[in-house]
């Protein structure tokens, strides 16, 4: 990839995250109400910073960086996307483990969330603004996860 495709892509990032800035504030601010109201020992937060920055990084360089190709077409898209929110109903089966919302918030926020992601991908040929939310949105999953289940 060339400079200045760089340069024109990383435009295009910062143009989504300039739109969407105060998605990520509400991000914020729900993972600080789920702290105040179920505070966690300081080392399981760094457990849940690195498993979201691993989690978000890696899934979003598997499903939009390499599943999803530079040309797919809307039905491959949409293919993508299935598989995508079907990977995450292994959560549902994990014994023991309380999930806020349930089945309809955790394939509900993956469909959603894939989508947004997948769009994001599409417009911008680059999986960078998808995945800064993808891990956002994993550090409010996975604190709500560990206030739940410590």
């Amino acid at each position: 990839m060339a400079a200045y495709e760089i340069a024109a892509c990383s435009a295009k990032i910062m143009a989504h995250v300039s739109k969407h800035w105060h998605d990520c504030l509400g991000v914020a601010i729900t993972a600080l109400f789920a702290l105040l109201a179920h505070p966690i020992p300081l080392w399981v937060g760094g457990v849940i910073a690195l498993g979201a920055l691993m989690n978000g990084t890696l899934e979003e360089v598997f499903w939009r960086g390499t599943v999803l190709l530079d040309d797919a077409t809307p039905a491959q898209q949409i293919g993508q996307l299935g598989l995508f929110t079907g990977w995450h109903v292994a959560l549902l089966f994990a014994t023991g483990v309380v999930v806020t919302g349930g089945a309809a918030g955790v394939l509900g926020g993956a469909a959603i969330g894939g989508a947004l992601w997948t769009l994001a991908r599409v417009q911008t040929g680059s999986i960078g603004f998808g995945a800064i939310c993808h891990v956002a949105l994993n550090l409010v999953a996975f604190t709500e996860l560990a206030t739940h289940n410590l």
